[in-house]
């Protein structure tokens, strides 16, 4: 069922629907019947963010028409959204235009505005979060985020104010107090808070001109020392300044706050004695993971119950073979023993492709962010580098705080710089910078990659650091498993502790029997592929999780291959499996389908294209006849052919035909034997 929003312009006579109706009496009809007309249909995986702007920009042109308080309502509005969008940098910059555009105002101002209703909305929060935490009004003391002891908490916390205090004294005296609430963290050498916004709570990086108004609301009060008229000392009410703000936000004492890698609204399972625990609420020191709101399990099924569970999710998945199923469960296992540490090593990326579109590649990713409550961090594809590049488009998704990240339906070579130093950091926090704001540090063992594509090109290095997932489209026809929720991602979304209890259970069943392990190798990510590889064998009974991966990884890494594969989708498409066909024909189906041919410059030439093609097709055959592609095998025929202007002596012409591969788990099809004769081709073009 669609969901479609019904706006009241704001230039309206009235605001409510009730009071339109009755002001406009039988007028309203017609009224209602254009809103109708010109309603905001939802598609329901919209972010709060994009929501908020396209709704905001159907009104700007009753939004223009304001004026005395009514426009004075709408700009205040607009500029509580701007604010509210701080994690969203793009989205927060459409809104800025918005507001430039309906309003009039400079940018500079407009940006001034935004700060200040930022401060003010973390003074709200920063209130209330102290207000539930104590019924005396004071901040609660030797409670620390994971940090024990801490000092007994001063009266007043005091200003630097050379001779009388240094900034080092008013660090000692400021972030004690800030551990005491339980609400400030670090990432790394950010200052964080923890907000609570429309009950989802997200990790915000304090910025200088936040910390001051936030340093008010910590209960000490602020003072500045000075002499006093008798000759003594006094302390006088003060103000903390912006240049102040900066340098107690880079003071040492902040290590006092408890390091934070990710804040998470799902239990996380955590190892404690040797044995498996899930943490259902606040801080846990092992893993520095943040659970809000407090989650609650399910009892922990049974093992065999378990696998019977999991193996639901992938019933209607039809895998190339059963170790791209065996690399699906690996995926879905590692969100589990890496967000609290249960497993502390570097963890691949997963490259989820498919024969066709539509085969299920997002949708596996969307039912593992289901099952732990996730929204994923989506990067989008950019061209170019620095800002509104692809690196940023990166560290925004990282500084979001989601632990699965996912590069969706990539084409062309995968070019991130970001990206390379994130999957080579061995240990440690990973700097990521972001528009206005201060570098924090994030750890790479806290997140899941993943990449959807059905043609990416890596380089050698990116297709060593991933794991592959090949899926097939089922047929037309398919009859997918029904429930009473409606599709399996709706299930599952009703169901979610149902199965990330059985995810739970086999980690559990891993880490109680002493996490045991298998003697595979893969370069820097042995620990993890042994890990997987002997839950995957042992529990599920499935193949070896790195069984038909050195085929693929030489694939993708190589142009050529990327391509060919790309152009058999497009063969099968047009119908022209087992069909023989030439370098030019095979270009003109490229063009079709939109492709781009490796090595071709000019689009439209043709003879180019087809010198290309033949190149190209060069480099992936080499010296063999047949070659595979994923699900499909390539033969290529070769015959001397005479020229027909007696020039010079005979030619080879190269025609390709495409069929389907061996079934998943068959063996690797031997070369043909080539024809005898054009005849044997049947309707060859070499005649």
């Amino acid at each position: 069922m669609k969901l479609k929003l019904v706006l009241i312009p704001v230039n309206s006579p009235e605001k409510g629907v009730d009071d339109v109706r009755a002001k406009l009496g039988s007028a309203f009809p017609a009224f209602f019947e254009n809103l109708s007309r010109t309603s905001h249909s939802m598609a329901g995986d919209e972010s709060k963010g994009s929501l908020a702007i396209e709704l905001a920009k159907k009104q700007s042109g009753a939004m223009k028409e304001l004026t005395g308080e009514s426009r004075a309502k709408a700009e205040k509005n607009l500029i509580n959204m701007a604010a509210m969008l701080q994690k969203e940098p793009l989205r927060q910059g459409e809104a800025l235009d918005l507001i430039q555009d309906c309003l009039g105002h400079k940018l500079t101002a407009i940006k001034k505005a935004v700060r200040i209703a930022r401060a003010k909305v973390l003074d709200e929060m920063s209130q209330k979060t102290f207000s539930g935490n104590s019924r005396t009004g004071q901040p609660r003391v030797g409670v620390p985020s994971g940090k024990s002891p801490i000092p007994k908490l001063p009266d007043v916390i005091r200003l630097p104010n050379e001779p009388f205090t240094k900034f080092a004294d008013t660090a000692k005296d400021l972030f004690p107090t800030m551990v005491s609430h339980g609400n400030y963290y670090r990432q790394g050498p950010c200052v964080c808070i923890v907000q609570n916004l429309n009950s989802t709570y997200e990790l915000h990086p304090i910025e200088p001109d936040e910390f001051r108004s936030l340093a008010e609301k910590l209960g000490p009060k602020l003072v500045r020392e000075n002499w006093g008229p008798t000759g003594g000392t006094q302390q006088l009410p003060a103000n903390m300044k912006n240049d102040e703000a900066k340098v107690l936000l880079k003071a040492p004492e902040k290590e006092m706050l408890s390091n934070v890698r990710g804040l998470v609204s799902f239990p996380v399972l955590t190892v404690k004695d040797n044995k498996a625990h899930p943490h259902l609420e606040g801080y846990d020191t092992h893993s520095e993971i943040l659970v809000k709101p407090r989650q609650n399990l399910p009892t922990l099924p049974s093992v065999a119950d378990a696998v019977n569970t999991l193996n639901e999710l992938f019933k209607d998945f039809s895998f190339q073979a059963p170790s791209d199923k065996s690399r699906a469960v690996a995926m879905f296992l590692t969100m589990a023993l890496t967000t609290g540490r249960v497993m502390q090593t570097e963890v691949p990326m997963f490259f989820i492709e498919a024969d066709k579109s539509q085969a299920g590649k997002g949708y596996l990713v969307d039912i593992l962010a289901a099952i732990f409550n996730l929204e994923i961090s989506y990067v989008p594809k950019h061209e170019g580098r620095g800002v509104g590049g692809q690196d940023e488009s990166f560290y925004t998704a990282l500084g979001r705080g989601n632990p699965l990240v996912m590069f969706d339906n990539w084409r062309g070579k995968l070019d991130s710089a970001a990206l390379e130093s994130f999957m080579t950091a061995r240990s440690g926090m990973v700097p990521i910078r972001l528009p206005y704001q201060e570098p924090r540090g994030v750890d790479p063992r806290y997140y899941t990659l993943a990449l959807t594509s059905n043609g990416c090109e890596l380089t050698p290095d990116q297709a060593n650091r991933t794991i592959f997932i090949r899926l097939r489209k089922q047929p037309d026809g398919y009859p997918f498993q029904e429930y009473s929720e409606g599709s399996l991602l709706e299930h599952v979304r009703a169901n979610s502790k149902k199965y990330l209890a059985a995810i739970y259970a086999i980690a559990s069943e891993w880490i109680n029997a002493g996490c045991p392990t298998t003697t595979v190798s893969y370069n820097s990510y042995t620990i993890w592929a042994r890990n997987l590889d002997w839950i995957v064998q042992n529990i599920f009974k499935l193949p070896p999780v790195l069984e038909k991966m050195e085929e693929e990884k030489k694939r993708v890494s190589s142009p050529a291959m990327t391509f060919l594969r790309q152009l058999a989708i497009a063969v099968a498409a047009t119908n022209k499996l087992q069909v023989p066909l030439k370098a030019g024909q095979l270009a003109e189906i490229a063009f079709d389908a939109g492709l781009t041919i490796p090595g071709l410059r000019m689009v439209g030439d043709d003879e180019a294209a087809t010198k290309a093609i033949g190149m190209t097709m060069g480099r992936a055959f080499g010296d063999d006849a047949s070659i595979t592609a994923d699900v499909y095998k390539v033969n290529r025929y070769v015959r001397s052919v005479e020229r027909k202007d007696g020039k010079g002596g005979n030619f080879a012409s190269k025609v390709y035909v495409f069929e389907m591969n061996s079934p998943a788990g068959g063996t690797t099809p031997s070369a043909p034997v080539p024809p005898a004769s054009p005849a044997d081709l049947g309707s060859s073009p070499l005649a």
